[in-house]
């Protein structure tokens, strides 16, 4: 049985350690530019977070399929930095400051590791191993990316309320108060507001049932005394009592694959097929935990290999996670933390395997963010009881062990985070550490380099992505842009016609077609070409606006190109 402890001037030592290790590699963020991918469409460039906190734009958070998630909370909440800002929602004032929604990002993740903290404490009474998981869940390099990047505010706000959903939950347990249960649920809508993510909670909770509440008897191990005042549940009664949180989450997945389906996101007639999704999802798990043990080669996205993927990579990875599966289940009696880790690890990525293929990457660093919470507590708790067994040399030496791992995380996530300074070096390092061939990478810099003015590098770097990836529809639209912009109208006008090929109904295509049309002086055709981006999109305000300046009398009437707004956005 674990010593039980009150809260002292240890734990308060360990709260200030925290606060500093994550402060001291996560504060330069402050300073990080937007990147270019996503943070766009977030913020940089969305009209209704740089209104800030209005009652239409808590309507359209509420009621928007806009980057293809259904995340009203996450809206909220970079509106509600707008405002705190006092950033402008004035376009021509150009795009807002990035730090503060950066230093929000931040803050949300330093108290994701203090609650991650206090509910690992909570629970088990240990001190040192709840402050390694904490410590090791704040400065992982897999987790940088949730951090750094704006976009991923629904990361590190839905986290919150997962956590918080994890301590009302060990309330609830506690007290079996109803309070608690509504408290719980409560926090797991919210969370789901903020990340469909969170779909795989509910049994995360049944794991935590196994261990370390040990509600769930199936093991004669239990960390904390028996509660006679409230005996123990039978198994019956702890799926049922789940029930009400599995209907949320369902809600939750039938809204997520509705809007995805409904913007496109879902496309079965160009996902991959089933066997290569399948192969990709078990590759997946085995690939996180190498780039845990040895977080090299990060990036912010990875290509999909698609049917490339070799079939010994499948064999090895399979066999790889059937053996980690038989170990801990052989060990569920002795060590009952391995196999909850385990558990914690594997259905929590589930939702994000790839089986139900959403987009072209193959893995992303931000998936981890909650999953490695299980291998992190899996290691804090196996490790000393395989290797100390009450031997206190041995003890010293698996706590410097412990601070030297926690120490070299944190330098190499200082140097990650250093890479999302802005767009150049985020997507030039992403080129390094995956292929000179990744598409996605490629555009972003050539937009980059683009907001730069320096559309012959720009250029080059589209026609690399495009050579990459032929139907990248926002390569050719933008080399389109740069290629105007570079006053070479008729290669232009060739790589808007091949964007509209691959894309028909694009609103800001037609509208770029209208503005390059306009400046060569046919007027006619460039009104079509506007009619054609406003019928595609009636909010398309820049084609609205260019249309009503060439349909006014000759005489109010702009010069082509004068008055008018280019819409093009890099």
């Amino acid at each position: 049985m674990l010593k039980q402890e009150g809260f002292g001037w240890r734990e308060c030592a360990v709260y200030a350690a925290l606060v500093v290790l994550t402060l001291a590699v996560y504060w330069q963020v402050a300073g990080f530019d937007f990147v270019s991918f996503d943070d766009r469409v977030f913020v940089a460039e969305n009209p209704h977070v740089r209104a800030g906190l209005t009652l239409d734009g808590v309507r359209w958070a509420f009621t928007t399929t806009h980057a293809a998630f259904w995340h009203p909370l996450t809206w909220l909440s970079f509106m509600l930095d707008t405002d705190l800002t006092g950033a402008t929602s004035d376009a021509q004032a150009g795009p807002p400051q990035a730090g503060a929604y950066h230093v929000t990002n931040l803050l949300l993740h330093l108290a994701n590791v203090l609650l991650l903290y206090a509910l690992f404490f909570k629970m088990t009474r240990s001190k040192w191993r709840s402050a390694f998981v904490a410590a090791a869940f704040a400065l992982h390099p897999l987790h940088v990316e949730s951090v750094a990047w704006i976009s991923e505010r629904k990361d590190v706000l839905s986290t919150l309320f997962w956590l918080l959903t994890m301590l009302a939950y060990v309330l609830y347990t506690e007290t079996r108060s109803r309070r608690w249960y509504v408290a719980t649920a409560a926090a797991f809508a919210l969370g789901l507001m903020a990340k469909p993510m969170l779909v795989s909670l509910p049994i995360v909770l049944l794991v935590m049932d196994y261990w370390p509440l040990g509600r769930l008897q199936v093991t004669g191990y239990r960390l904390q005394k028996p509660d006679t005042r409230h005996p123990t549940p039978n198994t019956r009664h702890l799926f049922l009592e789940k029930l009400p949180l599995v209907a949320l989450a369902g809600a939750s997945c039938a809204i997520t694959y509705w809007v995805q389906e409904t913007v496109g996101a879902v496309d079965p007639t160009h996902a991959y097929p089933f066997g290569v999704r399948l192969a990709n999802a078990v590759v997946l798990p085995v690939s996180y935990l190498l780039k845990t043990f040895w977080p090299a080669g990060l990036a912010v996205y990875y290509p999909h290999p698609g049917p490339s993927l070799p079939v010994w990579e499948v064999v090895v990875c399979t066999a790889a996670l059937a053996g980690v599966t038989a170990l801990a289940v052989r060990a569920r009696k002795s060590q009952p933390w391995l196999i909850a880790g385990w558990l914690w690890y594997l259905v929590t990525l589930l939702p994000v395997a790839g089986i139900v293929q959403v987009a072209d990457h193959a893995m992303a660093d931000r998936y981890t963010y909650v999953p490695l919470i299980g291998v992190f507590f899996a290691i804090a708790w196996s490790v000393p009881e395989m290797l100390v067994r009450g031997s206190a040399r041995r003890s010293a030496a698996l706590s410097a062990a412990a601070v030297l791992a926690i120490g070299a995380l944190g330098v190499c996530s200082y140097i990650q985070a250093g890479c999302w300074r802005n767009s150049m070096t985020l997507f030039s390092h992403t080129l390094a550490a995956t292929s000179p061939r990744n598409a996605v990478a490629l555009f972003n810099l050539g937009i980059a380099y683009a907001q730069q003015g320096d559309d012959e590098e720009a250029t080059r770097l589209y026609r690399a992505a495009i050579r990459a990836e032929p139907r990248h529809v926002g390569a050719h639209y933008n080399l389109g842009n740069s290629l105007a912009r570079l006053n070479r109208p008729d290669e232009a006008w060739q790589e808007y016609l091949i964007a509209l090929k691959l894309h028909p109904e694009n609103s800001v295509v037609h509208h770029s077609m209208g503005y390059l049309l306009a400046q060569q002086g046919k007027i006619d055709q460039a009104i079509h070409e506007f009619k054609e981006a406003v019928r595609i999109d009636p909010h398309n305000v820049d084609a609205r606006y260019n249309l009503e300046q060439l349909e006014a009398p000759r005489q109010q009437r702009q010069a082509p190109g004068v008055g008018a707004r280019s819409g093009a956005r890099e």
